[in-house]
């Protein structure tokens, strides 16, 4: 039941390789307590198998208890070959995209709005990109996982932003920050527009990158 946030309560839980999905919707009618409900999961511990091949595409994802996509790789379990296309994760408890120690990722048009915490959370991804992708208003609950911004990228090495959006992240009371890079190196941010950073008078530096 995804309208219950305080259950285990994921809608599609990944565990095989070569995985597509394609134009679905998942959405609770409302917005749960806070929980583990995710959208699309994937996590593997220390089974010793690296996962090749995930492609969500053409999906809307809303209402969750915790984050619209969770995909993390950790111990010995590793998920390579990630790409998400015309994907929006929105007015989620949690993260709208949380990606962890996952290879080869590419997000292109992925609009992420009105989530609790990041909009797209990137920790330890190695030249991951991201293309034309939408993010709005995001941070709800003014906190999310480690560093908060409307974006946050962690050891993400190689990182490149191009031809992307962030708008209102320093609206009610939102961390005041479009994008955060946090011991990352090598990262390109191209063509792309920050609208309506005005902080109100309790954040007194919001920024586009920091």
């Amino acid at each position: 039941d995804p309208t219950d946030g305080t259950k285990n309560s994921r809608v599609l839980t990944i565990a095989s390789h070569r995985v597509s999905i394609y134009g679905i919707n998942i959405a609770a009618a409302s917005l749960p307590a806070a929980g583990t409900g995710d959208g699309i999961y994937f996590q593997h511990l220390n089974d010793g198998v690296i996962y090749f091949g995930v492609v969500i595409s053409n999906v809307n994802i809303g209402h969750m208890g915790r984050d619209g996509i969770h995909l993390e790789s950790s111990g010995t379990a590793y998920l390579n070959d990630v790409k998400l296309d015309t994907v929006e994760s929105s007015a989620n408890r949690g993260c709208g995209v949380y990606l962890k120690h996952c290879g080869s990722v590419t997000l292109k048009d992925v609009t992420c709005q009105h989530n609790y915490a990041q909009g797209i959370y990137l920790d330890g991804q190695q030249s991951a990109r991201m293309y034309g992708c939408y993010v709005q208003d995001n941070m709800k609950n003014g906190s999310g996982y480690d560093v908060g911004s409307q974006v946050t990228a962690i050891l993400a090495h190689g990182l490149v932003v191009s031809g992307c959006s962030f708008e209102d992240f320093a609206v009610d009371a939102n961390t005041g920050n479009a994008l955060t890079l946090y011991n990352c190196r090598a990262v390109t941010v191209e063509s792309c527009q920050f609208i309506n950073n005005v902080a109100p008078d309790a954040l007194t530096a919001a920024t586009s990158i920091r």
